[in-house]
């Protein structure tokens, strides 16, 4: 969960329903600021006593944003909220087969992007890059090999 003004913690407070949680001195950055160990000792049992992402979701109604705090198997692998956007496309790399990877969190409806290989391995494009890009001849680029140049 996120406050990232004293509004939202306002809107915390409300959601909460906890007496320790509308007291006044939590009303303002500075109070919370002032005693933050003993503010994060009470979020974090409050927040342990609930399913995490039951309560991210009650959260993110009431107005506050938050989200369940996931291993990385359970963010790839079971959060649908990532797996509807896509974000681990498998891709084919060409030492390790077939990958899962990282994907990108936007989507553009007339530029979308598409992930469909993975990165390149050291020196994979180097006849392409130097050679029809630069110029290099296939003698150079064997002279370059040889000298540890690429």
């Amino acid at each position: 969960m996120a406050c990232r003004d004293d509004r939202d913690w306002a809107t915390l407070a409300r959601a909460t329903a906890l007496d320790w949680a509308a007291e006044q001195r939590w009303a303002t950055l500075a109070g919370r600021l002032h005693d933050e160990n003993e503010l994060d000792r009470l979020l974090e049992d409050w927040t342990s006593s609930h399913d995490r992402f039951e309560l991210a979701a009650a959260l993110r109604e009431a107005g506050v944003p938050a989200t369940a705090v996931q291993r990385p198997e359970e963010r790839i692998e079971a959060d649908p909220g990532t797996s509807e956007w896509s974000l681990w496309p498998t891709v084919t790399h060409r030492q390790m087969g077939q990958v899962r990877v990282d994907g990108l969190p936007v989507h553009f409806s007339k530029t979308d992007w598409v992930m469909e290989r993975g990165a390149p391995c050291l020196g994979e494009h180097n006849d392409l890059v130097f050679g029809e890009l630069l110029g290099h001849s296939s003698d150079e680029l064997a002279a370059f090999g040889a000298d540890g140049v690429i």
